[in-house]
């Protein structure tokens, strides 16, 4: 069996899971906020610095901006749960659908932190070892912006694997 024929794929991650990490919509926002007042800092400085820019709309630039961080974290929260944890294996959320890998093909569970942002990345098994790159891995849920803390998460991880994979953390 390839590790392609062991995913389960759905559009959501069932509801009766033992553990399950959800979005935090006060990270979000938080994150879309910083994000758009820095957008905003670099308008207005680009306003009254550049000629061309001073008689843009500036008030229309402002409101698609906030548009799109509004619209950014609706999106990030409409997707439903980003990682769930049973005895039977792993879901996760990837791209707009959600792929479940049981313990047995799944090889390593590791936590990385890029930027602000640490995330549990889970490697399947088979997977060549050119194409596990620490930065690009695709299974991975956000630690940081999730609605329940770290080391909890970390610990239903560890409880369910039950020494069925490796675990760095």
């Amino acid at each position: 069996m390839t590790p392609a024929q062991t995913l389960a794929v759905r559009k959501r991650i069932p509801a009766a899971q033992s553990f399950v990490l959800r979005p935090s919509l006060v990270g979000h926002s938080l994150s879309a906020g910083v994000g758009l007042a820095a957008s905003l800092v670099v308008l207005f400085v680009l306003v009254g610095y550049v000629p061309p820019l001073s008689d843009a709309p500036v008030g229309l630039i402002a409101a698609l901006l906030a548009l799109g961080a509004v619209a950014s974290v609706v999106a990030t929260m409409w997707g439903g749960p980003v990682l769930a944890v049973n005895p039977e294996g792993v879901w996760l959320r990837v791209r707009r659908k959600s792929v479940f890998l049981p313990w047995s093909s799944i090889e390593q569970i590791y936590v990385r932190r890029l930027w602000f942002d640490d995330r549990v990345c889970v490697v399947q098994r088979g997977t060549v070892e050119a194409e596990i790159d620490r930065y690009t891995t695709p299974f991975t849920a956000s630690l940081t912006y999730g609605n329940q803390p770290e080391p909890d998460v970390l610990e239903a991880i560890r409880k369910h694997g039950a020494g069925r994979t490796r675990i760095d953390f």
